[in-house]
């Protein structure tokens, strides 16, 4: 999760949840995983104080790392 133009600016601390139901905080450095989700698409929402929640649309396949970065304005 990050903010500004440039993505090494992070947000620590930010809700994150999944169309799944799965929901996480982002670390220290804005960084969250989750694993052993369901394949298929999904919406990766965020927030944090301060700023705007926004989304993002992921398709997750089988024994695959996806990025799920989420631009916060």
């Amino acid at each position: 999760v990050y903010t500004g133009g440039n993505s090494a600016n992070r947000v620590p601390g930010a809700a994150i949840t999944l169309s799944t139901g799965h929901s996480i905080t982002a670390d220290g450095n804005g960084f969250f995983k989750l694993e052993q989700l369901p394949p298929g698409p999904v919406t990766v929402t965020a927030s944090a104080p301060g700023f705007p929640t926004r989304s993002v649309e992921r398709t997750l396949v089988n024994n695959s790392t996806t990025w799920g970065s989420v631009h916060l304005q």
